[in-house]
């Protein structure tokens, strides 16, 4: 993304904190109020060129047409992780969840959906967002988010003579011992939406 001036950075963050507090963007009346500028025109100029930034993108005819890009705040959502078998490590950003209050640094996090059942005796679940602080190494027994020929895999990780081990969280499952898996982060935490299954 370019660079912006100080004034489009400040209509940015009140488009952020508006959208943070009502999950809906503020008209061009409202972002005048809560920026001080009195005319809609500057509000205009200030959006048009946050677009070409590619902060926003706008939806003409709207009066809540603003729309926030998705990496403009919150821990990114980069797709599926399996607890089970490997699957195929997706790179496209599936949506954002904000923790800020969870985790006071976000820096160099993303968040994972969790596919399969081979982390349940550790708490993790099909269906979970697993937190993941990038990193490229770990210690003995630590929960980490491994890549194994291109496809994604959370295990608990261990070091040995003969590769990386990943280790399941279910006898189902057999550990993988790899001499070319490749560590990408640790998984700092867990959230879990509540669907009233026993588990």
């Amino acid at each position: 993304m370019k660079n912006i001036s100080k004034s489009q950075s400040k209509v940015l963050n009140c488009i952020t904190d508006w959208v943070k507090a009502h999950d809906y963007p503020p008209t061009l009346r409202e972002l005048s109020k809560l920026t001080g500028f009195k005319s809609t025109w500057t509000i205009r100029y200030h959006l048009n060129n946050l677009q070409e930034a590619g902060y926003i993108k706008l939806k003409k005819g709207f009066s809540r047409g603003i729309i926030l890009m998705k990496n403009v705040f919150g821990i990114p959502v980069l797709g599926s992780i399996s607890a089970g078998k490997p699957v195929d490590a997706i790179e496209n950003i599936d949506g954002q969840i904000d923790l800020s209050n969870m985790f006071k640094d976000q820096k160099d996090m993303f968040a994972l959906k969790v596919k399969g059942d081979s982390m349940q005796d550790a708490g993790i679940f099909e269906g979970d967002i697993a937190f993941v602080k990038k990193q490229l190494t770990a210690q003995d027994g630590e929960i980490v988010v491994a890549l194994l020929d291109s496809e994604a895999v959370v295990k608990k990780y261990y070091l040995t003579k003969s590769g990386i081990k990943l280790v399941p969280a279910n006898q189902k499952y057999q550990p993988i011992i790899s001499k070319n898996a490749q560590i990408i982060g640790k998984v700092v935490g867990i959230i879990r939406k509540y669907s009233g299954r026993n588990i």
